[in-house]
């Protein structure tokens, strides 16, 4: 008997059998105990058909089992602070039960998005960008920083900066930050100047590297007399590198430097070397450059990005 309907089919035979003939006769037709006969005999009895199926045999207690009180609690504190998995809940809030416990009970709540389909994914550029050159392209991008449910109030009451400049290098996944109050040719020009300045001492050669922005006027600059660029595009090509730009209202050229920018500040992953940009410079903005900020590096680009090639320091 492999399925439900043929043990199902036997136990009723089996329990029409016993109401006409006994319950010993029917054992030994049926080639089974009395007490079996018995069992089945008076859950037919009580329940009809419905005591002919099988009962789950599932536990009906777990002693180990999370408390009502602790689901509570990972709820809660997953609605306060939505960009926390569960191992960084446990860690910081010093929950008793383990981080898969967390996660399931996130599951169970909704509160974990379903990861996408193959068929959606399979259109990623991470294939493609394997076999790019390492430190070949740099995607610049430009954050506000308001609309940080977290952050804002933090923001008015301690004077942080407002806006984020995000430089990540395709190939790795390594990350640079700076952190302004103004959104402007001048703070974009001090970050590059300072990103190509840490990449050169770093023994890097910026002739092969491009800097990719978008059309934003922190970026383009204005044209000179001669018709050349000044601001931005000016200080990297002074290093050597190119400037590159997207083509206008090309949403989705720069989606990767936008979904890292965005989850990058809150979230704070990864260990972090801070530079503070020096006092006696005349620039208003404060910068706070991050040399080495390692997310999401794909197979193959982790060691690069971490072992100390290219004279990039050891995270």
């Amino acid at each position: 008997m492999k399925g439900k309907a043929d043990k199902f089919d036997l136990r009723l035979r089996m329990v029409k059998h016993a109401l006409v003939y006994g319950v010993k006769p029917t054992a030994r037709v049926f080639d089974t105990r009395p007490k079996t006969v018995r069992k089945w005999l008076r859950r037919y009895q009580q329940e009809g058909l419905a005591g002919l199926n099988e009962l789950p045999r599932i536990p009906l207690t777990c002693p180990h089992k999370t408390s009502p009180a602790i689901e509570r609690k990972v709820v809660n504190l997953r609605k306060h602070y939505p960009f926390m998995g569960a191992k960084r809940l446990k860690r910081e809030h010093n929950l008793p039960c383990s981080h898969e416990a967390i996660r399931r009970i996130l599951n169970e709540h909704g509160l974990i998005k379903n990861r996408r389909k193959k068929h959606k994914r399979k259109k990623d550029l991470s294939k493609i960008k394997k076999k790019w050159k390492l430190f070949g392209q740099f995607t610049i991008d430009t954050k506000d920083l308001k609309d940080i449910p977290h952050y804002w109030p933090q923001m008015k009451a301690l004077s942080l900066p407002k806006y984020q400049f995000t430089a990540r290098e395709v190939r790795s996944g390594l990350m640079f930050l700076g952190f302004s109050n103004e959104k402007s040719a001048a703070s974009a020009c001090l970050f590059g100047r300072l990103l190509c300045e840490h990449l050169r001492n770093s023994g890097l050669d910026l002739n092969r590297t491009k800097f990719q922005t978008d059309n934003g006027s922190e970026f383009i600059g204005c044209f000179r007399q001669d018709r050349t660029r000044d601001g931005f595009e000016r200080i990297v090509e002074g290093f050597g590198a190119k400037h590159k730009r997207i083509p206008p209202r090309a949403f989705r050229a720069g989606w990767c430097i936008r979904a890292r920018s965005a989850a990058a500040l809150p979230e704070g992953n990864g260990r972090i070397c801070w530079l503070n940009w020096p006092k006696h410079q005349s620039c208003k903005s404060r910068w706070i450059v991050l040399p080495g900020l390692y997310a999401d590096c794909p197979a193959g680009g982790a060691e690069f990005a971490t072992s100390g090639s290219w004279g990039i320091p050891r995270l």
